[in-house]
C-alpha cells in the first residue's frame, strides 16, 4: 500500500470515529404525546400507575433501567430530588377499559424514555422507549398481566 493510500485510510477511519461519537453528544428520542388503554381485565380489574420516565442525563439511563417498577415506584421522589433536571415523570393511573388519548408530554430531547408500570403479577414491567423504537404518539396498551407498545 502506498502512502498516499495509507494516509488516506487512516482518515477515513478517524472520519467515521468521529462521525460515531458525534452522533451520541446529543438525546435524540423526542415525545410529544402518549396514548394509554386498558384492556377490561387489566391487572386483575385494578387500576395501574403507569410512569413515563423521561432520563435528560446520559448516566441515569443504566441507573433507572436496572430499576424494576417496584423499585421504581419505591425511590421514584428521592431520584426526582437527586436529579431535578436529569428526569422528567409523567404519571397516569389508568382502570381497566380506559383509554386516554393523546395526551400531550411537550417534553425536550432525552436519551432514553421508560415506563413503569404497578402491576400485581411479579416482573419487572418496565419498557424502553429508545429513538429507533419511538412512534409519535406512543401507544401503551395495558394488558391482564403486562404491558406493552403497540405500533
Amino acid at each position: 500500500m502506498t502512502l498516499y493510500r495509507r494516509s488516506l485510510v487512516r482518515a477515513l477511519v478517524v472520519a467515521a470515529a468521529l462521525s460515531v461519537a458525534a452522533c451520541a453528544e446529543n438525546p435524540e428520542l423526542l415525545l410529544d404525546r402518549v396514548e394509554l388503554a386498558a384492556t377490561p381485565r387489566a391487572n386483575d380489574d385494578t387500576p395501574v400507575a403507569v410512569d413515563l420516565v423521561m432520563v435528560h442525563d446520559q448516566p441515569l439511563v443504566d441507573q433507572v433501567l436496572a430499576l424494576s417498577a417496584v423499585d421504581w415506584f419505591k425511590q421514584r421522589d428521592q431520584l426526582r430530588r437527586d436529579h431535578p433536571e436529569g428526569l422528567t415523570v409523567f404519571s397516569w393511573e389508568v382502570v381497566p377499559n380506559q383509554v386516554l388519548e393523546d395526551e400531550v408530554l411537550n417534553e425536550k430531547a432525552a436519551w432514553a424514555g421508560i415506563v413503569f408500570t404497578s402491576y400485581r403479577t411479579p416482573g419487572a414491567h418496565r419498557l424502553r422507549i429508545g429513538p429507533g423504537t419511538a412512534t409519535d404518539p406512543i401507544r401503551l396498551r395495558l394488558e391482564e398481566t403486562s404491558a406493552v407498545i403497540v405500533p
